[in-house]
């Protein structure tokens, strides 16, 4: 995953894309007659670049500016509050567990949805550690920037682009949302960043499930 912009964080096909760029450039600099339109197209792709940066014309920057885009001060922040806690991190972003230092459980959370569709043993692993709540924590995204009373509910009807849900349907497994609030509690919101932790720990903790700001084991 490039931790950068939309395009790159959410484009499956970016690397396809870019050889694709090189192979069109190659055959118009090398088919007979068509020099002049290779020496056309880096005129006219500046030309739309520049085009985006009109006001009110859909660009990567205007993404950013409206959905907002994870600070690396704020994951610093997640991860010293989290302590040892948080160890094992079950994460949407993996730029989390990267800077606590752990592997990533989870690169890409559309391909576990597709893994666990087409192996049911990776399915089961995932179910079981989510009811055991045997991660330290779990780290959603949020860009709608709900409050902490109403994050949760904004994540079950969060949508991708043709509809789906996000959660169970786009990105993770199916049931996951029903598994996390099973098993986990929301802890803190740090937007873009939702972070359950869980629920047998808020108990000994001697929080009430479901309670935000949840402050982090010792």
């Amino acid at each position: 995953m490039i931790f950068t912009s939309p395009g790159t964080d959410t484009n499956h096909f970016i690397d396809l894309i870019g050889a694709a760029v090189l192979l069109l450039g190659w055959r118009l600099t090398t088919a007979p007659g068509r020099v002049r339109l290779a020496a056309g197209l880096p005129v006219v792709l500046a030309g739309l670049t520049a085009a985006t940066w009109i006001p009110g014309m859909i660009s990567v920057k205007t993404v950013i500016e409206k959905g907002g885009k994870p600070e690396r001060r704020k994951v610093a922040a997640i991860v010293a509050r989290l302590g040892p806690s948080g160890h094992d991190l079950l994460s949407e972003n993996p730029i989390l567990p990267v800077l606590a230092g752990e592997r990533p459980r989870v690169l890409d959370p559309f391909n576990l949805r597709l893994l666990a569709l087409e192996r049911p043993d990776v399915a089961a692993e995932f179910r079981r550690r989510m009811s055991d709540g045997s991660f330290g924590a779990v780290v959603l995204v949020d860009w709608t920037g709900s409050d902490p009373a109403h994050v949760s509910a904004a994540l079950r009807t969060c949508t991708g682009s043709e509809g789906d849900r996000c959660y169970g349907e786009v990105v993770f497994p199916p049931g996951f949302l029903q598994a996390l609030e099973r098993n986990y509690v929301l802890s803190f919101v740090e937007h873009p960043f939702v972070v359950y932790q869980p629920r047998f720990r808020s108990r000994q903790l001697g929080v009430a499930p479901g309670a935000a700001g949840v402050p982090s084991a010792p």
